[in-house]
C-alpha cells in the first residue's frame, strides 16, 4: 500500500511537471522587456518565438525594422536569426527538446503501471525506468534554467537594454517544472526501494535453507 501511494505521488508530480514543461516550452515569455519603455526594440521571447518593436540589426544589409512576434524560423528572421540564437540558446533549445521528448516515454511509462497495464514480474523494472527518467529529466531542467538565466545576465549583446529585461512567468514554469520532476523521481525512488525490501521480505534468500541443513548434519 506504501509503494502504491508513493508512486501515486510520483504519479501527480509528474503529471504537473509535464504540463507545466509543455506550457513553458511553447509559450513566448521566458524573458521580457520593462513595459514602461516609451521605444523599447525588444517586447518578449521565449524558447521558439521572438516578439520586436521596430528592431534593427547592423548586419542586416536591407535595414527594415523588425515588429510583431515571429516563429525564431520564420523567413522573415533570416537576416537576424544569428543575432537572436547565440550558440549557448541553441544548446537551451535542444537540451528542452529532449527534456519534452524524456517527459512523454515517463508520462507513457506511469500511466501504464497506474493503469495496472504491467505485468507482476516487469513493476520492478518500470518504478526502475520511471525513478531514472524523472531524475533525469529534472537534471536537465535545471541545467537548462541555469543556462538560460546566467547568460540572460552575462551575454550583454543579445537584446537591447538587457538591464530593462527580466525573466517572465515561463521561465517560472520551467524551475517549477524541474523541481517536480526531481520530487517525482525522489518519490518514484522511495517505492522502488520499500518494493524491494517487500520482495525480499517475501522471497527469503535460498541459501538459508541449505545453511540449515548443514547445521542438522
Amino acid at each position: 500500500m506504501a509503494t502504491r501511494k508513493l508512486y501515486l505521488a510520483g504519479f501527480m508530480c509528474t503529471l504537473f511537471a509535464f504540463l507545466l514543461n509543455v506550457i513553458a516550452f511553447s509559450t513566448p515569455y521566458w524573458i521580457e522587456s520593462n513595459h514602461d519603455l516609451p521605444e523599447r526594440q525588444f517586447e518578449n521571447a521565449g524558447l521558439w518565438q521572438f516578439c520586436l518593436n521596430k528592431f534593427e540589426h547592423a548586419a542586416d544589409y536591407l535595414s527594415e525594422p523588425y515588429t510583431g512576434c515571429w516563429w525564431i524560423f520564420s523567413p522573415d528572421y533570416y537576416f537576424v536569426r544569428e543575432r537572436l540564437s547565440p550558440t549557448w540558446f541553441v544548446a537551451v533549445q535542444w537540451i528542452s527538446v529532449v527534456v519534452l521528448v524524456l517527459f512523454w516515454l515517463a508520462m507513457f511509462l506511469v500511466c501504464g503501471f497506474m493503469a495496472r497495464c504491467c505485468s507482476s514480474t516487469s513493476e520492478q523494472m518500470v518504478m526502475t525506468l520511471s525513478s531514472g527518467f524523472m531524475l533525469l529529466i529534472g537534471a536537465l531542467e535545471a541545467v537548462v534554467v541555469m543556462i538560460f538565466g546566467v547568460r540572460v545576465i552575462e551575454d550583454r549583446t543579445w537584446l537591447p537594454l538587457p538591464d530593462k529585461n527580466y525573466m517572465s512567468w515561463s521561465f517560472a514554469l520551467a524551475v517549477f517544472s524541474g523541481f517536480l520532476a526531481l520530487l517525482a523521481g525522489f518519490f518514484f525512488t522511495l517505492s522502488l526501494l520499500i518494493f524491494k525490501r517487500k520482495q525480499a521480505e517475501k522471497n527469503p534468500q535460498k541459501s538459508q535453507p541449505g545453511q540449515f541443513q548443514m547445521e542438522v548434519r
